[in-house]
């Protein structure tokens, strides 16, 4: 099931055509021929509905441009031997002290880069490898040393600058070997011999962008026969064998292996196969120290039904868009009915060449690890879901205030400051759907915020008896004068939207602002691409809409509480204060 070339040229082709709106701004930095790696971008973005404007900085630069000029995104592609005049050639003669010159040359112009860093919400660094990496032709690898110590100042900076994230591709490089690198074409700085290599690239780098707007993935779901394990339940018990003797050649414990990884890093599983529930209950209990544990699955759809309609359960049982999923299949029959039903769910086939399985494994594990962000909840995902899952089975046992009031529901409110900020910015970059205004921030821009006097910054926690929900609520109120404030930003996490937290959150800042003097409360809506639930949210809460806001430099809808309005909304939450 994967993306043809010729066919995503031709869409992005259309996409140039057709789209002039510039939902994202893209800006690629390169010192190599990469064409056509932003029309496969696009491609990758256009998928998920989300619309792209891409161009290429002047060739072989490192440097912003001067234009006071705004991208969400910079992506630096640049490769070892295009560094160097001559190329490749110049890597053969160069001395060790020559490498040291060029290094600290290198990163005296990515500084001035990071001085201008402002430019770009969000930045994109491809690690340096190139033709000669893996070469033993000489006396001291030339490559190796510039490119290990450029990306070892890479990763540092990553880890200082958290807008900045570094894509690796030492995986392709060993998956097509000398396919990788075109060696004919390197004199016309062209590196990539196959098309193939380009367009997991652009996949790959299109994930990042798309977790970074949270549209990452999240949740992977498996078939069972010749996916998980190498026969069919029912027909081949006896000859199903998990062998630690090659594991080189053991396809499906090493399987297991990237399932199981997966899931420690917050990877949601879940099973949908045509099998008898019981066997396939029976068949993990035998063989449990081979395959992922059962009950480390978040949803097990086990039956005869289409496979489509059990994976638009789980959607709705995890209240996750389809678009966040991968569902991985040795059926390409089963693949193309889910396709044709769900659109915008990506499928990958097993390979009937289980040599090339590997390949497919590492593929959907890259895709996940540019998708995950990890936080301390991250690691206790699974079990979030599932106790989801549990409130929404008896969910229609009971009528609405029933059902709250039945579930013992507890609120933490608090200042940001007293919550795992990691997890904060985690909500701001992934939340889409109850997200006033949704505004980006990295960690840096969101502890500024928390420690300014120029601002007021609230989070909660939510549990009930079921268990704790986590984190799951944010607001940013920005001190206009002393008398007026402006709620800059709130929002939610879907997994808990009605459940009457939103309207309880928003009393209690009404509550605390009122208690502070603030006069007028003003709060702000900007349309995003799936925030139109919250739409009519202030109105609906006390708000009236302004029609009059010169003085205000805010793009979207403005809306103010006066001092003597009333939220009158049912309060089913006990809320305490931290």
């Amino acid at each position: 099931m994967g993306d043809d070339f010729l066919e995503i040229i031709s869409d992005a082709q259309k996409l140039e055509n057709k789209k002039k709106n510039k939902s994202i701004n893209i800006k690629i930095f390169t010192n190599s021929i990469i064409n056509p790696l932003d029309k496969i971008i696009k491609y990758f973005l256009n998928k998920k509905s989300v619309s792209s404007y891409i161009e290429y900085a002047n060739f072989n630069t490192i440097l912003p441009s001067n234009k006071k000029e705004k991208f969400h995104i910079g992506l630096i592609v640049w490769e070892c031997e295009n560094l160097f005049p001559n190329g490749y050639s110049d890597l053969e003669k160069i001395s060790l002290k020559d490498c040291d010159e060029f290094i600290d040359s290198f990163i005296r112009n990515f500084e001035y880069f990071l001085k201008d860093l402002s430019k770009f919400d969000y930045l994109i660094v491809k690690k340096l490898s190139g033709i000669n990496y893996f070469s033993n032709n000489f006396e001291f690898n030339s490559a190796r040393l510039i490119a290990d110590k450029i990306n070892r100042y890479l990763e540092e900076q990553s880890l200082k600058f958290k807008n900045i994230k570094l894509f690796d591709d030492i995986d392709l490089i060993f998956r097509y070997g000398t396919n990788y690198f075109g060696r004919k074409l390197r004199n016309n700085k062209l590196p990539y011999h196959s098309t193939d290599v380009l367009v997991e690239m652009g996949n790959s780098i299109s994930s990042m962008i798309l977790s970074h707007f949270g549209l990452g993935k999240k949740v992977l779901i498996l078939d069972c026969d010749k996916t998980m394990w190498n026969g069919i339940i029912g027909e081949d018990d006896n000859k199903i064998i998990f062998s630690t003797k090659d594991k080189c050649k053991d396809y499906f414990l090493y399987a297991n292996k990237i399932f199981e990884r997966l899931k420690n890093k917050g990877v949601l599983l879940a099973i949908c196969s045509k099998n008898n529930f019981e066997d396939v209950e029976n068949f993990f209990k035998k063989k449990s120290k081979e395959l992922v544990n059962f009950d480390e699955f978040v949803i097990k759809k086990i039956n005869w039904e289409l496979k489509s309609k059990n994976i638009l359960e789980i959607s709705n049982e995890l209240n996750l868009a389809t678009s966040s999923f991968i569902f991985l299949d040795d059926s390409i029959h089963e693949l193309n009915e889910v396709k044709t039903a769900i659109k915008d769910i990506d499928c990958y086939l097993v390979p009937s060449d289980l040599d090339k399985y590997k390949n497919t494994l590492l593929n959907i594990d890259k895709i996940f690890s540019y998708s995950l962000f990890k936080t301390g909840e991250d690691t206790n995902r699974t079990k979030l879901y599932q106790q989801e899952a549990k409130r929404n089975k008896i969910k229609t046992n009971y009528s609405y205030e029933e059902y709250l009031k039945n579930f013992s529901l507890k609120m933490f409110f608090s200042n940001g400051k007293n919550f795992e900020l990691k997890r904060l910015a985690q909500m701001t970059q992934k939340t889409n759907q109850f997200n006033l205004t949704v505004l980006r921030q990295s960690e840096d821009q969101l502890k500024k915020k928390i420690f300014s006097k120029g601002y007021l910054v609230y989070a909660f926690s939510l549990k009930d008896k079921f268990g704790d929900y986590g984190t799951v609520g944010l607001c940013q109120i920005k001190k206009l004068n002393n008398t007026s404030v402006l709620i800059e930003n709130l929002l939610m996490s879907c997994r808990i939207m009605g459940r009457n937290a939103e309207q309880s959150f928003l009393n209690e800042i009404v509550k605390i602002l009122k208690k502070k003097k603030f006069i007028d409360i003003y709060g702000l809506f900007s349309k995003g691409q799936k925030n139109k639930i919250v739409e009519k949210f202030y109105e609906e809460n006390g708000f009236t809409k302004v029609k009059e806001k010169k003085k205000f430099k805010y793009e979207g809808n403005l809306f103010v509480f006066k001092s003597n309005n009333v939220i009158d909304k049912l309060r089913l939450i006990k809320i305490n204060h931290e």
